[in-house]
């Protein structure tokens, strides 16, 4: 689809928001927010406000779950900010970093299949630290 330029159009179900931007802001105020916008696709940032994850593991799904089926919005993308959060990637030592990145694998996996993420586009973290 072409607009009135030749050039290609965006739609709007092409638009990605990411909560990053509402990081002080409630989750419930960023959904509503991205809801009246009409944004039907989020890339879901998992840190403290909006949906807490360590090493250890992260905080119930469900609720978050239902929350984003209310105001009809899909994950297509979930990322771990790693400047927020240092301890995810500080590390020096090999071994406890590689223990770091197999806890955030498994937590990343479980999120997103139980959040129903569309696309599964995620770095591999590992690659990213040497």
């Amino acid at each position: 689809m072409e607009g009135g330029n030749g050039l290609p159009t965006i739609k709007r179900e092409q638009i990605v928001s990411m909560n990053q931007h509402y990081r002080r802001f409630s989750l419930d105020y960023y959904l509503e927010c991205q809801e009246k916008l009409g944004v039907e696709n989020i890339e879901f940032w998992l840190g403290a406000s909006h949906f807490y994850v360590d090493s250890k593991g992260y905080e119930a799904i469900q609720p978050v779950r239902k929350k984003l089926q209310d105001h009809h919005i899909k994950v297509v993308s979930v990322t771990t900010p790693s400047c927020a959060y240092q301890y995810q990637y500080a590390s020096q030592e090999k071994e406890i970093l590689e223990s770091y990145m197999d806890s955030f694998q498994e937590i990343y996996e479980i999120i997103q299949q139980r959040m129903d993420v569309t696309r599964k586009f995620r770095h591999d973290l590992l690659s990213h630290v040497q």
